[in-house]
């Protein structure tokens, strides 16, 4: 019998029924089998949920590795039950986690761009006796390869917009790279994105002038400098647009996470960059967080 058996849940009591047996009828054996089968499968779940809100914050050419690191933690099914379990558990995974980040991407916009996360699944599925963990890594490197097929020159705009938000936008540069027009190449990333380039920038430039204004006390001037504007009334300007507040009124951490989530249900281009202030509020706010709880157990 496999160690996790579940072929006598059937003998089950049923409380309150005129055939019920004592409780104690069942056999600590039997006990002992269903307690193993409920922590392997909350186990399986709990790690699920980790790697669903991992796919949140990467981007698809992690996938892999962060699939890899999953079924690290994974434990090892004993049985063909299990093994059965796991195979449907791991296909509805890699379908939540490829709608997650292919939302993610087109930072919620309903775009049609040919790429169908559902069917690269159950195609990755479809037929054969693979172990479950290996259908997870080749769905995971399939995804990954089609996605980039398909949004590629987004992928690539967005990179270069990551590493020179600070600087002027010219994307001369990558024109060779993206093997077309810039127009059609601005148009391509809108559809792709929701927002246009220099919209996407401003949203970088925007986070990051509210995270050194909170928690690095520069001045203004010094912000907009770092953040690539010219003079500390084009920040001035940028933010009050935003967050209809002046800089100084910026400045509080406790309002930090607050400040961006209010000021991104509002504004497309900080919208887009959910997986950045995700990460930015967590990198800031869990120390702080983490601090104010021990302090509410020390007076206790």
């Amino acid at each position: 019998m496999d160690e996790h058996d579940y072929s006598d849940l059937s003998d089950t009591p049923v409380i309150g029924s005129p055939v019920s047996r004592p409780l104690s009828v069942v056999s600590s054996s039997t006990n002992e089998r269903r307690m193993a089968a409920a922590a392997w499968l909350r186990d399986v779940i709990d790690g699920s949920q980790v790697l669903v809100g991992e796919c949140m914050l990467i981007e698809p050419a992690r996938l892999a590795d962060a699939g890899a690191r999953f079924l690290q933690r994974m434990p090892t099914p004993s049985g063909k039950l299990e093994h059965a379990l796991l195979r449907g558990l791991y296909l509805e995974l890699a379908l939540k986690c490829g709608y997650a980040l292919h939302e993610r991407f087109h930072c919620g916009a309903q775009q049609s761009c040919g790429f169908d996360p559902g069917a690269i699944a159950r195609q990755a599925w479809r037929g054969g006796s693979m172990a479950p963990d290996l259908l997870l890594l080749k769905w995971a490197g399939t995804f990954t390869h089609e996605f980039e097929a398909v949004h590629g020159r987004a992928i690539q705009i967005r990179q270069w917009l990551t590493s020179h938000y600070d600087q002027k936008l010219d994307l001369k540069s990558l024109a060779p790279a993206l093997g077309q027009p810039l127009d059609r190449a601005r148009r391509e990333f809108h559809r792709s994105c929701g927002v246009f380039p220099h919209e996407y920038q401003r949203g970088l430039r925007i986070l990051k002038a509210v995270e050194m204004l909170t928690f690095e006390k520069e001045s203004v001037s010094a912000v907009a400098a770092h953040v690539g504007y010219k003079s500390k009334k084009d920040l001035y300007r940028v933010l009050w647009k935003t967050f209809a507040r002046r800089p100084t009124k910026l400045r509080s951490a406790r309002r930090f996470a607050g400040n961006l989530r209010a000021a991104a249900e509002r504004d497309s281009a900080l919208r887009c960059l959910t997986s950045e202030l995700t990460t930015v509020i967590s990198a800031r706010c869990a120390p702080t967080s983490a601090l104010a709880r021990d302090r509410v157990r020390n007076r206790a």
